[in-house]
């Protein structure tokens, strides 16, 4: 379980949601954005943000998390609605911009692929591109295994094919940085001659994880940081307490419920018939080049591109790798 908590943390960075905002200060948060309400069969409404031509080629993306939401996904938005797509963002029920049901037994998969369906279907769509990115990708598979026919191509962006998966990818990039660090190297030393019962083991051990984990934060998040100004606004939203608390608690009821540490799509991967697209980075720490080679290959119609500069959120740290190879895809799709 520790391990599933661990690489879930640094997985969920993608961005969070909302806490429990009064209905007033909802209301005032989308009135300064453009995207629409559609209230479901179930009697709570979704927000989905909207960008483009609506009488262009639809596109859906599904945020990362399990608790993501349209905030930080401008540059996908941007640059698919002017290369002539109707772009649309989905905040899923109690995240972003749709509404709190305070129901924490609604927070499945299960739930959350029927909810896309029901978005697509409202908003007339008979087939959509589907792009998942990071915890999106898991939705964006298995709506793709429940609706095959609704779908004109599939985009999996910066995730693995199964939660052992991408814990072992994570697992490995924290072991490389352990591996170059002296300081991690010698309390790894310490503890070795100690009794691994023994709580001074045990307290070492949790000041190595410690220092991994924040060695592998400066490794990753810095870089956007100081890469990528325009990315810091997008942060603060998702660094805002007001944001993090409803995060927290989605991240928690997947994780005690078992819908992440248990989730595998090996075996039907080559189910899949619909065009898709596996897109990846270098030193993404969800999804290896391996594992996204390997993926294509299970995937009867798919293709794959790894950006040799690309970080988990490609979309920000290598757009010159990833908008081409995207547009391409859709492009060839299309026809």
């Amino acid at each position: 379980m520790n391990r599933i908590v661990l690489a879930l943390t640094l997985l969920l960075y993608s961005c969070s949601c909302f806490a429990q905002l009064a209905d007033s200060v909802l209301t005032s948060l989308r009135s300064k954005e453009i995207g629409q309400l559609i209230l479901t069969s179930k009697g709570y409404q979704v927000w989905v943000q909207q960008a483009g031509d609506n009488s262009q080629q639809p596109i859906l993306i599904l945020p990362g998390g399990p608790g993501g939401h349209h905030n930080g996904y401008a540059p996908i938005v941007a640059t698919l609605s002017k290369a002539g797509y109707w772009v649309s963002v989905l905040d899923m029920v109690d995240c972003g911009f749709s509404d709190r049901t305070s129901r924490p037994e609604y927070w499945n998969i299960k739930n959350f692929v029927s909810d896309i369906e029901e978005v697509r279907r409202q908003l007339g769509f008979e087939k959509i591109y589907l792009l998942g990115h990071s915890f999106g990708v898991i939705l964006a598979l298995e709506y793709a295994d429940a609706y095959p026919n609704r779908l004109k191509g599939l985009i999996l962006s910066n995730m693995s094919h199964s939660s052992q998966a991408w814990i072992e990818r994570n697992e490995s990039i924290r072991d490389s940085l352990a591996t170059k660090d002296p300081y991690v190297q010698s309390l790894l030393k310490q503890a070795s001659a100690l009794d691994a019962k023994s709580t001074a083991y045990a307290g070492i051990m949790q000041k190595a994880s410690n220092v991994i984990t924040d060695l592998f934060n400066k490794s990753e998040f810095n870089y956007m940081d100081q890469c990528l100004p325009e990315w810091l606004p997008y942060q603060a939203a998702c660094l805002n307490p007001l944001v993090m608390d409803q995060f927290k608690a989605i991240s928690a009821e997947f994780i005690r419920s078992g819908e992440l540490g248990n989730w595998d799509f090996t075996t039907r991967l080559g189910k899949l018939n619909m065009p898709t697209l596996i897109l990846t980075g270098d030193r993404d720490y969800a999804i290896s080049p391996q594992n996204a080679r390997w993926m294509a290959r299970q995937i009867p119609n798919a293709e794959v591109t790894i950006c040799p500069k690309g970080h988990h959120n490609l979309f920000w740290t290598d757009q010159q790798c990833y908008f081409p190879s995207l547009i391409t895809f859709l492009g060839k799709s299309k026809k």
